[in-house]
């Protein structure tokens, strides 16, 4: 039986390590102080995972699941007249060559006979959705998890001259928010099922939970939607009404857990998770913290993607940290094919990812805005020893970097993109010299569909203290004002021609300039 779409929040009332959960329905300051509130007993809460970054277990699991048959995607021959096979010069190079795909879940699911083809031109796939993975010249896909990766890689020139970086550094962007769930993590859903499903571990009908700020449960609510599992996803309260009523759409049953609950927390999403999993066999948490798929979907598909349309020509790639898969998956693969590459982590201030720890020092642990970034703890499937260099961008800098992304190169980015960019921005400025003649590939991990409740709204930005800059600087007038002035100034010259030639009264003349004035 499938899983409601419902949203619900949880917390619990603690007392040490005991925990009782109830619905959150007001909080503490509207109840009366005079009255006491004896916490009853409850069990301790799920143990959940001990993360401490990268170790030999992890390095274990991972080893033996890499892709080491047959011809990696950076020594074949890319596709003749494929843009994506290459680098873009802009974003409108993307345009069309959308794919199409078998809707057989859909006609099941409507009684249509199965003799009939239903098929569906994805229009939507162009430069705002996902691109195709190399397909027949029909572009024909068995279903939306097809298209997952071979996602495109464009010159960023209009940002670099904005930004006055010298154009002899030549700075792509690695675009995975062009993935048919709108980020990176469509890669990592969809490689845990898999892996998950060749170990036996689950079979459709079972119900997979994960706790998530909400890429990955997009992304494993899309493969469950399309393989035909329950999806129950946990996630804080911080994250967007836009990416859960997305989960929702999929079929997922989505829990909110409060915003500032330490990972380990009795009330965190990651404990949550654990709980429900404990009461049932069917139940499982894939767990991208320390699931060996989460870099392994990286390390031989994003990796290999970035070495084939490049050609091999990388000297720095900038990614930001989350759980660290993307990290770690594509800095290794390339570290082993360019031995001299450099990989850049991107940490949000606020987070405790970054190495030398005194990094994290300024406003340890406080809150920030960007999402899907950053964390509290160190997620195993980070593998620190691959980073040369870290570099900590504020919100402020983020999104005001990711608006300049969107308006420059017409990438619909989110929040993290903007860190990435910001962070690459730093290293350059500090590198430049060195940096002349090199290539330097930030990658872009999610969209825009995310967040235009969010960082888009100068109402929000201005609620959360941080400055926009949308729009021309202060006095400056803008083309629409230009030529609204223009149509306003031919107006009134007709008006006083009309009057001059007696069509129109004085009376009727000044009431016409007084509606233009409105």
């Amino acid at each position: 039986m499938a899983l409601r779409s419902t949203t619900r929040v949880v917390t619990r009332l603690t007392c040490g390590a005991r925990a009782l959960e109830k619905p959150w329905v007001r909080t503490a300051s509207a109840m009366p102080e005079e009255v006491e509130y004896e916490q009853p007993w409850s069990p301790p809460p799920a143990e959940v995972p001990d993360y401490d970054g990268w170790d030999d277990q992890l390095e274990a699991d991972f080893l033996p699941r890499r892709n080491t048959t047959g011809q990696s995607f950076h020594q074949s021959r890319p596709p003749v007249g494929n843009p994506r096979a290459g680098i873009c010069e802009s974003v409108l190079d993307l345009v069309g060559q959308t794919p199409m795909i078998r809707m057989k879940r859909l006609s099941k699911e409507l009684g249509i006979s199965d003799e009939v083809d239903l098929i569906a031109k994805c229009e939507f796939f162009n430069a705002g959705g996902s691109v195709i993975r190399d397909l027949p010249s029909t572009l024909r896909a068995t279903h939306p998890l097809t298209p997952t990766g071979q996602t495109p890689m464009i010159r960023m020139k209009r940002l670099s001259k904005e930004l006055g970086i010298s154009d002899e550094v030549d700075l792509i962007a690695k675009c995975d928010f062009f993935n048919a769930g709108g980020s990176v993590k469509d890669r990592v859903g969809l490689r845990m099922v898999e892996e998950a499903e060749k170990d036996g571990r689950i079979k459709p009908g079972d119900t997979l939970i994960e706790p998530t700020s909400g890429n990955t449960g997009i992304g494993l609510s899309l493969a469950g939607a399309v393989k035909g599992y329950n999806v129950v996803i946990t996630m804080p309260l911080k994250m967007s009404g836009e990416k859960l009523n997305t989960m929702k759409a999929l079929g997922a049953e989505i829990l909110r857990t409060p915003t500032e609950a330490a990972w380990n927390a009795p009330d965190s999403h990651i404990t949550l998770a654990a709980e429900m999993a404990e009461v049932s066999p069917n139940a499982h948490v894939l767990d991208q913290y320390l699931n060996a798929g989460n870099p392994l979907a990286h390390y031989d598909g994003t990796a290999e993607e970035m070495l084939r349309q490049s050609g091999g020509d990388i000297d720095v790639v900038v990614m930001a940290a989350g759980t660290g898969g993307t990290v770690t998956g594509v800095g290794r693969k390339l570290k082993e094919v360019l031995p001299n590459v450099k990989v850049v982590a991107v940490d949000p201030v606020g987070s405790i990812l970054a190495v030398p720890d005194q990094l994290n020092d300024y406003k340890r642990l406080q809150g920030y805005q960007v999402e899907g970034i950053g964390y509290d703890f160190i997620p195993t499937v980070l593998d620190r020893d691959i980073i040369d260099t870290w570099v900590k961008v504020d919100d402020d800098k983020a999104f005001d970097m990711a608006r300049k992304m969107i308006k420059h190169e017409g990438l619909m980015v989110g929040g993290s993109s903007g860190s990435c960019m910001a962070g690459a921005y730093e290293y350059i400025k500090q590198n430049e010299a060195e940096l002349k003649g090199k290539r330097v590939v930030i990658l872009c991990a999610d969209s825009i569909r995310n967040y235009m409740s969010k960082f888009l709204e100068d109402e929000w930005m201005a609620e959360h203290d941080l400055p926009s800059r949308f729009g021309p600087a202060d006095g400056e007038e803008t083309p629409a004002q230009y030529l609204m002035g223009k149509v306003h100034e031919k107006k009134m010259t007709g008006l006083k021609g009309a009057l001059e030639q007696g069509l129109l009264s004085q009376y009727e003349y000044e009431a016409a300039c007084a509606a233009l004035q409105k």
